[in-house]
């Protein structure tokens, strides 16, 4: 998944570098410098799973078997939704990268629906207040450990700002998109 991850960034990459010298005549300028910061937001992104993925793993090896403090999280009823939510994040910033392939001067069709615009700061800051308030009743979270990686409550603070930073860089990125329409 990782390497696929790279590939479709790197690939995007070299699209940008030729769609910065092509031609462009009958259609509207290249958006160079906001796709160039996506990229960078991207990458970010990439590290921010990459994290997730790691620190939630049996033994910490990416691709592990979920450790039992991911199963914990996944057992409490914010945890899934905050998932949820970073997924209509996605989907938000998804559409929103239609812009680099719209080619007219017409005003972007998709900056006339009012969900592009949707912040999820809210909502997500709501659903990490009652994970928190979930987590403290749990009383397996409360264990003791010989290293701060095999903490419970470190692990558990790694995974919400892997999760915190992703919402950050699509929030970057949907940002740097409206800005430049």
């Amino acid at each position: 998944r990782n390497r696929a991850f790279v590939s479709a960034i790197e690939a995007a990459d070299a699209l940008n570098a030729e769609a910065s010298i092509e031609p462009r005549w009958w259609r509207v300028p290249w958006k160079q410098d906001t796709f160039d910061s996506t990229l960078r937001f991207m990458h970010r992104m990439r590290y921010d799973i990459r994290c997730l993925e790691c620190c939630m793993a049996e033994n910490f090896v990416l691709g592990g078997r979920k450790h039992k403090v991911m199963q914990a999280l996944l057992s409490t009823k914010s945890f899934p939704l905050l998932g949820e939510k970073l997924q209509q994040k996605v989907a938000v910033v998804r559409r929103l990268t239609g812009v680099f392939a719209h080619e007219t001067e017409a005003r972007f069709a998709v900056l006339d629906d009012e969900a592009v615009v949707q912040q999820f700061r809210d909502e997500s800051q709501k659903l990490f207040n009652d994970l928190m308030s979930e987590l403290a009743g749990m009383g397996a979270l409360k264990q003791s450990a010989t290293t701060m990686r095999e903490d419970a409550l470190c692990q558990i603070t790694m995974a919400l700002v892997a999760i915190k930073a992703m919402f950050k860089e699509l929030r970057s990125i949907q940002h740097q998109i409206l800005r430049s329409c």
